[in-house]
């Protein structure tokens, strides 16, 4: 994707923020994320899951900051501004909280990575195809910033090795993964179409 092609979908998302109470319900999406999140952390914490100490408290500041976002969000609307930035930063803080659930969880494959799945859905059913392709662009970043700077001991490694494999699987594994978001991207902007031609179809 090239470098201009983000600002022009960024921008693109302004029109859909005029269309009713847009921006409430990507509230209560983002709202939903962080109570599936919080059930998640509090479900493996209660099964015994074995995290230390500091990936525990990282854990549940990571929701905690999660859902002071989405109040702090809704006090930006409130102020009336209709930046077309509003939708891109409430995926991209969605983004960030689940790639820290990620790093907490001490595994790169661990049940967090499937809500990088729901951010693309949650973009693709409001914002149609630039929300899926947004999400699944963000998601595939922050994964594989993540798994690389662990790789390299520029993040602490909250697993049980130092090291989780060799670069080349760790590439292929962040390749399955990307590819994964792309295409629940596209299949997801593929059903938000049809349901709101279906729904059109409906109201005439």
């Amino acid at each position: 994707m090239g470098a201009g092609v983000l600002p022009v979908e960024v921008s693109l998302f302004a029109d859909r923020l005029h269309s009713g109470a847009q921006w409430e319900r990507i509230l209560v999406a983002r709202f939903a994320l962080g109570a599936l999140s919080l059930a998640i952390v509090l479900g493996l914490d209660w099964a015994g899951e074995g995290f230390s100490r500091s990936a525990r408290e990282g854990l549940y500041l990571t929701v905690a900051f999660g859902f002071a976002s989405i109040v702090a969000s809704a006090l930006w609307r409130r102020e009336g501004d209709s930046s077309a930035l509003f939708p891109f930063s409430q995926i991209a803080m969605d983004v960030a909280m689940v790639t820290s659930l990620v790093h907490f969880s001490g595994d790169p494959e661990s049940f967090f990575t499937f809500l990088y799945l729901t951010i693309t859905i949650y973009g693709a059913m409001l914002y149609d195809r630039r929300g899926a392709i947004m999400a699944a662009s963000l998601s595939a970043l922050a994964y594989g910033s993540l798994i690389f700077a662990i790789h390299f001991g520029l993040l602490a490694n909250y697993g049980s090795g130092d090291d989780r494999g060799s670069l080349s699987v760790l590439a292929a594994a962040w390749t399955v993964r990307s590819g994964a978001f792309v295409l629940v991207a596209v299949l997801a902007s593929f059903l938000s179409k049809e349901l709101g031609r279906t729904g059109r179809a409906l109201d005439e």
